[in-house]
């Protein structure tokens, strides 16, 4: 490895993500099942995070009053939460800064704090919306007074989301009390039944648009009483579901984002007729417009990703390939666990490091569309 690759490894690539939601939906809790999954060693996940120890006292804090079966309350106030992503406990891969938003804070779109918010939506890398799944449940239900969910508790982030053109992760918290009685295809209809909701997801063709199902305790560690709080069961321990999902779709879908720009700039460049450039595909139009270096050079983002030619031949691969069906998808999944079993095994420097972080994301969000086919909105 050169040594301009050695010197860009102290300063890892940042991914900023803007957490918006309701007051109560589960931001923060969510953020500590994330950490308390993926700050351990894990099998099936080629990477761990870690933060500040004030940061992981608090998180851990949270978790640990989940465990007991007792509810933290939201915060109030605005935080960040920074995490490393480390391959192999030495090579730090990239960088997640989450901007957490208080929820109260998005129903005053004339304070300071709101105003703030826009400033980042427009330099975030990824959005991330948090829906309250027990809200959803009412609103399923046709609970009285569950309508608020669209008029009130999202309207201000719905228009908060015109600042940005970035990927939208749309993540159900409390899947668990979803789960028994609702289908993800479900709960999406019941989504896009709205009118605004349909028109954030249909509003940029190049944008994407994500259903992510997650769950901090997992199926089963609580139960909804009649008077609508949850309630622990005696002797079950937290299985948190889906939680790491949301962290590997940031990697894939920013690199696919950004992709998707830069082949929308070169089909409208009039380098290649305009009749064959909306036609030919995008491997062919890259090497017409220049070859794939000069087009990697463009794309603002991991720099190891684009020197890493195998993790970025599956990242074009997998953006290519994002719609096909859920036979050849379980066969992508089989195959992208192998490889990263393998890559794991051969890193021997940062950039193996970084093609191994990103297969393991690839893999868990392959997992997700063939396991949750309805999960793709746009």
């Amino acid at each position: 490895m050169s040594g301009t690759i050695e010197q860009k490894s102290l300063v890892p690539y940042t991914y900023k993500v803007v957490v918006l939601g309701p007051p109560n939906a589960g931001k923060t809790t969510f953020l500590a099942s994330m950490f308390r999954k993926l700050s351990m060693p894990n099998p099936d996940i080629n990477f761990t995070l870690r933060t500040t120890f004030e940061n992981q006292e608090e998180l851990n804090r949270r978790y640990d009053s989940i465990i007991k079966g007792k509810w933290l309350p939201g915060t109030d106030n605005i935080s960040e939460w920074e995490f490393n992503c480390i391959v192999r406990a030495s090579y730090t891969v990239l960088q997640i800064s989450y901007l957490d938003y208080a929820g109260g804070k998005l129903l005053e779109p004339s304070s300071i704090p709101y105003k703030m918010l826009v400033e980042h939506i427009r330099a975030a890398d990824v959005l991330l919306v948090i829906l309250d799944g027990e809200k959803l449940f009412d609103l399923l239900q046709e609970k009285q007074g569950s309508e608020d969910f669209f008029d009130r508790d999202l309207i201000n982030i719905f228009q908060s989301l015109s600042y940005s053109n970035a990927p939208i992760h749309f993540v159900i918290t409390k899947w668990d009390i979803l789960e028994p009685d609702y289908s993800l295809k479900t709960v999406k209809g019941c989504l896009l039944a709205n009118k605004d909701f349909r028109n954030v997801t249909a509003s940029q063709k190049n944008r994407i648009v994500r259903l992510i199902p997650v769950s901090a305790v997992g199926k089963g560690f609580a139960k909804r009483q009649p008077n609508g709080k949850m309630e622990k069961v005696s002797g079950k321990s937290p299985e948190p579901f889906n939680v790491e999902v949301p962290l590997a779709c940031i990697l894939v879908d920013q690199f696919a984002y950004r992709l998707k720009q830069q082949i929308a700039k070169l089909r409208e460049s009039q380098t290649v007729p305009s009749f064959l450039a909306r036609r030919i595909s995008w491997r062919l139009l890259i090497m017409l417009t220049g070859g794939t270096a000069q087009f990697l050079q463009s794309i603002p983002t991991h720099p190891y990703l684009i020197g890493g030619t195998i993790a970025l031949d599956r990242l074009l691969d997998f953006v290519e390939r994002i719609h096909e069906s859920a036979g050849k998808k379980r066969r992508r999944i089989k195959q992208m666990r192998k490889e990263q079993e393998q890559s794991l095994e051969a890193i021997e420097n940062l950039q193996d490091a970084v093609d191994s972080a990103a297969k393991s994301c690839m893999h868990l969000v392959w997992k997700l569309e063939y396991e949750f086919s309805d999960s793709l909105l746009s």
